[in-house]
């Protein structure tokens, strides 16, 4: 939520009297209930999720926390064949 407050604060100044003010709103509001709508994970990053990535925090088999991007619906028990980009974060193998 913090992420999104930062694109928030723009809009909080406009008055809705300019019709391109109000439509820019308009739009904000509608990609942000859809990032909300399409988003069943721990972490939301509206850029990933307009590119179809979903970001999950995992725990690996030995307990180990980590974020893994993946472009698919993951539900607690799939097993995933990953790749590492960085500490902790992996990506899925398509």
């Amino acid at each position: 939520m913090s992420y999104i407050a930062s694109y928030v604060v723009p809009f909080a100044a406009t008055t809705l009297t300019d019709v391109n003010q109000a439509f820019a709103l308009a739009i904000f509001l509608a990609v942000l209930g859809i990032v909300y709508v399409n988003s069943g994970m721990i972490h939301v990053n509206p850029l990933l999720s307009a590119v179809g990535y979903n970001l999950y925090e995992v725990e690996s088999t030995d307990g180990m926390p980590s974020v893994v991007l993946t472009r698919k619906r993951i539900k607690r028990g799939d097993i995933l064949s990953i790749i590492d980009i960085g500490d902790d974060v992996f990506v899925e193998k398509e």
